[in-house]
């Protein structure tokens, strides 16, 4: 970013060996550790469907999941992202992929993105659903990770505002 250009910039005109520390937009949560997610995260893989939970670096749950439906091109992003905030109760509303105004009532929601991709339970996908890793090929979200509503409850009540989500 500019501050750390500028900083670097300052340095060179001293014709001194030196060192700076980059300025970042965003920080690692455990920047002046050896990673900087931790070992408490939310790890998502797309292409299995399936969300792992871990604590203190112990699996504490795995689930399988919905996600983007690809046919209409609202993939779930990928990337290590975070939970910004974690709500209950709460009204999802949205245009669906086919142009439609929808509102989407979820007992917990967790967004990880600021384009309105979050974590949620999602009580109007089947059943099997959540045991079809292909069903989000045609079926899936806009865009969002549904889990199951027996599954997001225990996931809610485990996680934590600025906890790392790792999708791929």
């Amino acid at each position: 970013v500019n501050k750390t250009k500028d900083l670097l910039v300052e340095k060179l005109l001293t014709f001194q060996s030196d060192s700076i520390e980059p300025v970042f937009i965003h920080k690692g949560l455990y920047y002046d550790k050896e990673d900087d997610i931790g070992k408490t995260y939310i790890e998502i893989d797309l292409t299995r469907q399936h969300m792992w939970l871990y604590k203190e670096g112990k699996l504490l749950l795995e689930t399988d999941i919905v996600t983007g439906d690809v046919s209409k091109k609202v993939e779930t992003p990928i990337g290590v992202m975070k939970v910004w905030s974690r709500e209950k109760d709460r009204n999802l509303k949205g245009l669906s992929p086919l142009g439609y105004d929808y509102v989407a009532h979820v007992d917990y929601w967790m967004p990880i993105n600021w384009k309105g991709v979050g974590i949620h339970d999602a009580n109007w996908q089947p059943r099997s659903a959540f045991s079809n890793n292909r069903f989000y090929r045609w079926g899936g979200s806009h865009g969002c990770v549904n889990v199951s509503p027996g599954s997001m409850g225990y996931i809610f009540n485990n996680s934590f505002v600025g906890m790392r989500v790792i999708v791929y």
